[in-house]
């Protein structure tokens, strides 16, 4: 469970597994627009509730596993997503007009926005292109490992 309560508030996106292992999108280079796990760059993220009822007398949003979310990137407002091509790899893009409407599960070409809360505990992980853990490493869909907002 987690407070939405303010949207101006930003995260980190580190492994349960190894704290060592934070989300990054790297601002150039090949792997640009490729969410990235790395134990030497950070990128700080908002998580918001794309479907989430208007709260009641100002209260907190609660999040809980089943809710919708929408994942930007704190600093650009770039939509984190998945990829649906056969990589199923996580990317950043940026959000054009008239994309993301709530309910569109496709929202970009070629990127599925359709992200529930309950992925961060189940659904990414790090695949490593050559075993190496000390260099940064793709996120992909798949056998996920746990990762925790702080």
């Amino acid at each position: 469970m987690f407070d939405n309560t303010d949207s101006d508030v930003s995260f980190l996106v580190r492994s349960t597994a190894d704290p060592r292992d934070f989300w990054h999108v790297p601002g150039r280079g090949p792997h640009v627009g490729t969410l990235l796990v790395s134990r030497t760059d950070r990128t700080r993220f908002r998580i918001t509730a794309r479907d989430a009822p208007a709260p009641l007398n100002g209260s907190p949003i609660i999040l809980i596993g089943s809710d919708t979310v929408e994942i930007t990137e704190a600093k650009t407002g770039r939509v984190v997503g998945i990829d649906s091509q056969a990589s199923k790899q996580l990317v950043v893009e940026e959000r054009g007009e008239g994309t993301l409407e709530p309910g569109l599960e496709v929202a970009l070409e070629g990127l599925n926005a359709q992200i529930y809360f309950k992925d961060l505990k189940t659904s990414f992980s790090a695949l490593s292109e050559d075993g190496d853990k000390s260099v940064a490493r793709r996120l992909v869909v798949g056998d996920g490992e746990e990762w925790e907002l702080v």
